[in-house]
Formats: structure tokens, C-alpha cells, sequence
């Protein structure tokens, strides 16, 4: 199967309004126009066993929650401890295998160009910076256990995931580290389910990631959200809240410790090809910044089918 997919983003990163760190827009990103994706994807073995090969964004297999689709802060999606990750806008060439031998387990393994650390917008690249200069990598790992749902079951997911970038990082305390890496853990579950014509879901997630204290800004995050799929007797709607929360590193020197995210939306399915999205966040400390104000951000998603 080969997939190909292409952006254009115009206008300022409405985070630079804001002052946060971990950028409460998923698609925020300044001026982009670009080829995002373009891979091959082959299945082996019954399926148990799939390939990919070509330019693909990291988060599509990786530190995704299952729950979390819907919420719009960016770190909903990964922690933003794995920083050196090769997402969007910068999606890279890479290889990558997934195995999953049964309904239950899983493990999967990925090498993606590392050239964004160098400098690179990997987005915007081919293959070249990934079979030569500056030849920095990001390696990830994840394995999880899923439990499917039965007619009187609740479905869920536990996974631990660890990273590492080849490249080369500067230390707060001085010099340079050779590399560095860090550690995520995801579990979601299924908490309960709508009684009525509708059914429905609702569902939990948690998240944990760690880096190293001494190259990354951001050393620890913690997130948890609930979403509850179809609602006010509308089976295509949804709503939900996010909570998340990253400690700075002692080296990043930031006057606040934490920066914390809230976050509320509801999810109108408008028409069969039109969704409507309103979502409110309230953010402490953006940036690490005691000077700056905490934020409210009110934003509107449009999304159109066709």
C-alpha cells in the first residue's frame, strides 16, 4: 500500500501569542507547504507483521494514546518529553516494523531520520540526510499489551515506549552529550458504556514521560484525560477534558516550575461531512514564565469531508 498526504499551514504559530511550551494547537506550526508523508507500507505473515518504508510521522504508530484523538493540545497526542521525535511538521524517512502475533500483544520498532536536531526540516527533505550528513537518528521502541472488548467487556491498552537520538545535545552545565533518550507509558481504558439506542463510550487515558535533565527543557510529564464518545442522544458526538502537566529541567532555567494545561471540548457532528469543534484551555505559567499571565485559549475547529 503506498500512502502520500500534503499540508499547507499559513500564518503565525498562534503559539508565540500565547508563550507555552507545550503548544495547546496539535497543527499549529509558522509557514509550511509540503509534502508530509510519503510511504509504502507492506503486510506479512497474515498480517501479523507490517513493514514501513519511506517519509512518515512518528506519532501515526508511536506514544499515541488511543483515547486522545479528539483533544486538540498538542501533548495529548505524545509526551512532550520525547522532543527530539520526528513528527509534524517534520515527519522523516524512515524504516520501521510492527509485529503484533495475536489480538493481545504487540511490539514495534522504528529508525527515522534525526536531521531536524542538526538543523534540517526533515518535513520539507528527502532521504538524503538520513543516508548521509549529519547522519543522526531517532531510534523508538514500544510494546503493549490490548484488551479487546466483548459484549460485556471493557476494552483497554497498556504500552511502555523508550527513545533515543544519535545526535549530538548541548548541556545546560556545559559541552556537549552524545545522544540522548527518555521513557513514555500509556494506559487506556474503557470505563463504562451508554445504555440506550445511541451505546456510546466513555474512556480514560493516562500518560507518564521522562527525559534526560541534563540536554532536554522539559525532564517529566504527566496527562490524563476522559472522553466520552456519543452524547446528548448524538451517537457522533463527543466531549472531553485533558489535564497536562511538564516539570522544566533545573538547567532550563525558567522562574516557574511547571507549566499546566486544562483543556474542554465537545465534538458537533454538524452534517455527515461537516465536524465542529469548540475547545477551552486554561494554561499556568506558559513557558515556565511566572511574568507571563496564565492564558486562556478559546479555539474553533472546521473540519469538512469531501
Amino acid at each position: 500500500m503506498l500512502v502520500a498526504n500534503a499540508y499547507i499551514v499559513n500564518g503565525r504559530n498562534p503559539s508565540d501569542s500565547v508563550g507555552d511550551f507545550q503548544s495547546f494547537s496539535s497543527i499549529s506550526a509558522g509557514h509550511v507547504a509540503q509534502l508530509g508523508q510519503l510511504y509504502y507500507e507492506q503486510y506479512l505473515f497474515d498480517q501479523k507483521l507490517r513493514l514501513k518504508l519511506g517519509k512518515a510521522d512518528t506519532n501515526a504508530d508511536f506514544a499515541a494514546p488511543d483515547s486522545s484523538g479528539e483533544f486538540t493540545h498538542s501533548a495529548s497526542a505524545f509526551s512532550p518529553t520525547t522532543f527530539s521525535m520526528a513528527t509534524y511538521p517534520n515527519p522523516a524517512t524512515c524504516i520501521a516494523a510492527f509485529w503484533q502475533p495475536n489480538e493481545s500483544w504487540y511490539a514495534s520498532v522504528g529508525v527515522y531520520d534525526g536531521a531536524t536536531n542538526a538543523g534540517y526540516n526533515t518535513g520539507g527533505r528527502g532521504p538524503s540526510t538520513f543516508f548521509g550528513a549529519p547522519s543522526d537518528l531517532f531510534l523508538i521502541g514500544e510494546a503493549g499489551f490490548r484488551w479487546t472488548s466483548g459484549k460485556d467487556d471493557l476494552a483497554g491498552r497498556f504500552s511502555v515506549g523508550g527513545w533515543r537520538h544519535t545526535g549530538d545535545f548541548d548541556r545546560f552545565t556545559g559541552g556537549t552529550e552524545d545522544g540522548t533518550g527518555g521513557w513514555y507509558v500509556i494506559a487506556d481504558h474503557e470505563v463504562a458504556r451508554l445504555s440506550g439506542d445511541e451505546g456510546g463510550t466513555l474512556a480514560a487515558f493516562l500518560q507518564w514521560g521522562s527525559a534526560d535533565e541534563e540536554v532536554a527543557e522539559v525532564n517529566k510529564h504527566f496527562g490524563a484525560g476522559f472522553a466520552l464518545n456519543g452524547c446528548c442522544g448524538r451517537s457522533d458526538d463527543s466531549l472531553g477534558m485533558y489535564v497536562s502537566s511538564v516539570g522544566f529541567s533545573e538547567g532550563a532555567a525558567t522562574s516557574a516550575d511547571t507549566e499546566t494545561a486544562f483543556e474542554a471540548y465537545y465534538k458537533w457532528q454538524a452534517r455527515s461531512w461537516c465536524v465542529v469543534k469548540p475547545d477551552l484551555q486554561f494554561i499556568t505559567n506558559p513557558g515556565g514564565d511566572a511574568a507571563l499571565e496564565d492564558a486562556f485559549v478559546l479555539s474553533l475547529r472546521l473540519q469538512v469531508d469531501f
